[in-house]
């Protein structure tokens, strides 16, 4: 069997065991859609744009998804996850539009963002918390990324590496327990 053929056939086993596993795991715990805090909706509709707060959420959810795809999260029935806050590194389409004078590479800030997610068990008790908040410190560290919310894509990968963290321990207690 040509070589091709066999790296082909491993690609596709790979990508049917991951799906697999990532829709077990998905049964496991649900991710709610992200909601987003009173403040930041304010913001986003009156300066940032509208349209920004679905990019935010979308984004939210595919780093979760990603970031729990091998992870089970004990007794957790659902995950609610909460952007508190965002600020992006450079201008959004509706600040370029209100202001000729903003470039949209040139023009920056400290961006970054501010998530919070609780795990939830079948009887509604709060089994595990998460709060995450990462901003540039100053213009020198600001993501490279020519992207809006650059910082706050690094917050909400932060952010989901730190809920599958906190997936692995309530996993582990849930074995510890169910040892006993």
């Amino acid at each position: 069997m040509d070589i091709r053929v066999q790296i082909h056939w491993m690609a596709v086993v790979l990508v049917c065991s991951t799906v697999a596993h990532s829709s077990l795991a998905a049964e496991s715990a649900k991710i709610e859609p992200a909601t987003i805090s009173p403040a930041l909706d304010a913001r986003l509709h009156s300066i940032y744009g509208a349209p920004e707060a679905d990019a935010l959420r979308s984004d939210v959810g595919l780093a979760v998804r990603t970031a729990l795809l091998t992870s089970e999260c004990g007794e957790a029935i659902a995950i609610r996850i909460a952007i508190v806050d965002a600020t992006p590194t450079h201008p959004t389409r509706a600040q370029l539009a209100a202001n000729p004078a903003l470039d949209f590479l040139r023009s920056k800030s400290r961006g970054g963002a501010s998530l919070e997610a609780q795990f939830e068990g079948a009887d509604g008790r709060v089994l595990g918390a998460v709060s995450w908040r990462h901003y540039a410190a100053d213009l020198s560290t600001i993501s490279m990324a020519a992207t809006p919310w650059g910082d706050a894509h690094l917050a909400i990968e932060q952010f989901a590496g730190q809920l599958a963290k906190e997936c692995r321990k309530l996993s582990a207690h849930e074995r510890v327990s169910a040892s006993r």
